[in-house]
């Protein structure tokens, strides 16, 4: 979901605002230092041009300042100067020492030292130096001028109410000026960035929005006015003719490849079929001595009954025999054709034990599975499987069938399945922590999943199927290839090299995994998993 931000307009203005109100503040406290800077050195300078006028006939007035008698006339002199210039609050009269000798304020008259009262902030060659001093009432100004070559010094006070209020008035008007230019400048920043701005963003905008209602790209082609954003609705425009073509490229593309899928899907489904058909012409040709010797009792039978005479509890007999018979090569029938019946294709829960007793059933009537010891070891609880029944019974027959050619007279061949959780580096196998007994028999009999496991998903339940013989076994370069197409290691005429490569599609395709362990003169382990029907708690 898209938040609602703030739109071109207001932003720009925004920042307009902000920006010349910044400028604004700067250019107002840079006008009233400045001024008051300068108001304040005009006074200093016209103050040093009266005291060095009154020093000049202070100097004449004054009989001996070495005395500690003020000077005659002075606080007389200084109120005639008091009333032509209201600003002077106070003059004093200090000898070479530091010593004040005479003052027209009795605070400072009193004092020792005027350096003590007000120490000169400032001074040049002469010993001259002034100082602005913040009271409670204002602020005041004191001025220092040496006179008669600096044999004493005359020292004065001036109020700065009257700077101030100047200040205080050029400070208004720099507000004034400060905030009328700031609104000026952002009118006229507002008209120019609306004009190179704005206004073609708007456009561009109206534009995009026809063409992705029309899907004309060539008013997007049409908006180049010179300007930065013209070439860029020109270049958008490029960019959207592109995506529109890539688009149909891609399109044709994802249909090419949806043909291919369901040709793959298809030539997939065949080859399964065909190899399920070659595992049935194989158990057909095995049946054949099955079903031969029931066939010739029959005959036998109908033969007996034909040519003799029975009473009818005898004939009762045979007749009882010929139905078991023919219930036998019916089973045998039914058996083998569910198996080359075309799998539905679909995953469901399935028992396990029952997928094995099935293919057990279909191999154990042939003739060669009767020359060696073939065992099912399948615990009773064990969880469903989520499996295509078809396509594992098929996978399961394979795996015998190939186990069966490596094996002579007097083989082993184990046919297994058991649950597998994976707990992070911990395998529970059906349920335990100890593993399956038949793990003991040796290295053969072990089931170590590819990647020590870490392939099986983490706290699920799978269920593993495994098909163990002892036969010749194989190499373990051959062992590394035996799921590729065509690679085979049986004699020319014997295999196509499909029928593994067919099962490792068909357990991936319920997304599980196949693996093979094998070593010369020892033999063979074929195993995969499929996930459980189970729903973990």
């Amino acid at each position: 979901m898209l938040r609602a931000g703030m739109g071109l307009k207001p932003l720009i203005a925004v920042y307009l605002i902000i920006l010349l109100a910044l400028c604004a503040g700067l250019t107002e406290l840079a006008a009233v230092r400045l001024s008051r800077h300068a108001l304040v050195a005009e006074r200093v300078s016209d103050a040093r041009i009266l005291l060095r006028q009154w020093g000049e006939k202070l100097d004449e007035m004054c009989e001996d300042l070495s005395s500690d008698r003020l000077c005659k006339g002075f606080d007389s002199w200084t109120r005639k100067r008091q009333s032509l210039m209201p600003s002077l609050l106070s003059l004093s009269i200090i000898d070479g020492n530091g010593k004040c000798v005479a003052s027209s304020d009795p605070a400072i008259s009193a004092g020792a030292m005027w350096d003590g009262l007000i120490p000169a902030e400032k001074s040049g060659p002469s010993g001259d130096g002034w100082r602005v001093v913040d009271h409670g009432h204002g602020r005041k100004l004191a001025v220092e001028l040496s006179v008669a070559d600096g044999e004493w010094f005359l020292r004065a006070w001036f109020s700065l109410g009257q700077t101030d209020r100047l200040v205080a008035f050029i400070t208004t008007s720099a507000s004034v000026y400060a905030v009328v230019v700031a609104v000026a400048l952002a009118l006229i920043g507002w008209l120019f960035l609306y004009r190179m701005v704005v206004r073609p963003v708007e456009r561009l905008l109206d534009v995009a929005d026809k063409v992705s209602e029309q899907g004309d790209l060539s008013l997007l082609m049409s908006t180049d006015n010179g300007s930065e954003l013209g070439r860029l609705g020109v270049r958008l425009g490029r960019m959207a003719r592109r995506i529109k073509e890539d688009h149909s490229k891609l399109q044709h593309h994802i249909s090419q490849l949806e043909d291919l899928n369901r040709n793959l899907t298809q030539a997939q489904k065949a080859l399964i079929r065909q190899e399920k058909l070659a595992s049935v012409g194989l158990l057909a040709a095995g049946l054949a001595h099955e079903v031969g010797n029931p066939m010739a009792a029959i005959m036998g039978y109908v033969d007996m009954l034909r040519t003799e005479d029975f009473s009818e509890t005898e004939r009762s007999d045979v007749l009882m025999r010929v139905g078991r018979e023919l219930e036998r090569i019916d089973k045998i029938i039914q058996d083998l054709l569910a198996f080359s019946r075309p799998g539905r294709g679909e995953t469901q829960a399935c028992n396990a034990h029952d997928l094995i007793q099935q293919v057990r059933s279909l191999l154990v009537p042939q003739k060669k599975f009767k020359i060696i010891s073939f065992e099912a070891e399948v615990p009773d609880d064990l969880p469903p499987a989520l499996c295509d029944p078809d396509l594992v019974s098929q996978v399961l027959i394979n795996l015998c069938l190939n186990a069966l050619d490596a094996l002579d007279k007097d083989g082993h061949m184990w046919i297994r399945a058991l649950s597998l959780r994976r707990c992070g580096d911990r395998m529970l196998w059906n349920g335990s922590d100890s593993v399956p007994e038949f793990f003991e028999l040796g290295p053969l009999h072990g089931i170590m999943p590819p990647n020590d496991g870490r392939d099986l998903p983490e706290n699920e339940t799978v269920i593993v199927f495994c098909v163990v013989d002892d036969g010749v076994g194989m190499s373990q370069e051959n062992a590394s290839r035996i799921f590729d197409p065509f690679f085979t290691t049986k004699p020319p005429g014997k295999g196509t090299g499909l029928g593994l490569a067919i099962c490792h599609t068909a357990i991936e395709s319920m997304n599980g995994q196949i693996w093979a362990w094998s070593k010369a003169d020892l033999g063979t382990q074929m195993a995969f998993w499929i996930p459980s029907a189970q729903i973990e708690k």
